[in-house]
């Protein structure tokens, strides 16, 4: 219990650390709202452009498609705000060999390298883009129950901490791969693929239904609870897969640390 309480105390001073620096730094906080929801609204619209083409995608009607681009800026928005920043900094803190910095540190390098840096400012675009998703339901006569909205709030979870979890993996990947952008480029890309609905690769390939499915899954999932066509078995997957994605990342960081220090020290 001490131990979770230290954690929790650390990351209340972090927020109100990342919170001082935005309100010291207004002109660069209010570029990166604007940007923010600027970033929300092209989602939003390019979706909308692409439905007026096409009324429905493998069974999702254009109200539907719309849910799942909302639910991305607010599932991916959390995640930007609560982690990207970390996991950027932690590329370039590998890249500039300052890793043993945080390795000496009394708290744990892995909760200090991806949650020391915090995107306050991205809260806005996330509070905006659930206010809309309020409005947008009601209007595209989509009405969740209570039940809904409480898998919704669980599946989101989970689908952060999925994300979490293959950055972290891609993250610790750059130990060896120091300042390879392209695997980092590639984890925002797939991350952008789960806005469209998961039924489009249903008949690929063995290997792109692995490597494309879970992503898919960070937002469908959520999107499902909310228009109705959620499964068990659609949260049971996700469960498994976001705590075992969670289980491998950090027994990976732990065997990057042990080996890099092995090499160092032959």
């Amino acid at each position: 219990m001490n131990l979770i309480k230290q954690y929790k105390d650390t990351y209340q001073k972090l927020w109100s650390l990342n919170t001082s620096i935005v309100l010291i730094n207004r002109v660069d906080a209010i570029n990166s709202v604007f940007s923010s929801l600027l970033w929300a609204f092209f989602i939003i619209l390019s979706i909308q452009l692409l439905m007026n083409k096409v009324p429905s995608v493998r069974g999702w009607n254009r109200e539907e498609v719309m849910v799942l681009g909302i639910v991305y800026s607010v599932v991916a928005g959390l995640f930007r705000v609560l982690f990207a920043r970390g996991f950027n900094n932690m590329a370039q803190v590998i890249h500039k060999g300052e890793l043993d910095m945080f390795l000496l540190k009394p708290v744990d390098a892995q909760f200090m390298l991806t949650a020391s840096s915090i995107g306050v400012t991205g809260l806005i675009r996330v509070v905006v883009s659930f206010l809309f998703l309020l409005w947008f339901l009601p209007h595209a006569q989509i009405h969740p129950t209570v039940i809904g909205w409480a898998a919704f709030i669980f599946t989101g979870v989970c689908s952060i901490l999925l994300l979490y979890s293959f950055d972290m993996i891609v993250c610790t990947l750059l130990i060896w791969a120091s300042g390879n952008d392209a695997l980092v480029e590639l984890f925002e890309f797939l991350m952008g693929t789960s806005r469209y609905p998961q039924d489009i690769i249903r008949r690929s390939s063995l290997l792109l239904f692995a490597i494309f499915t879970p992503f898919f899954m960070v937002v469908n999932t959520p999107s499902k609870a909310l228009i109705g066509r959620l499964q068990l078995q659609d949260v049971l997957v996700l469960i498994v897969l976001s705590l075992s994605a969670f289980v491998v990342s950090r027994l990976f960081w732990k065997y990057a640390l042990r080996s890099e220090s092995f090499h160092r020290f032959e």
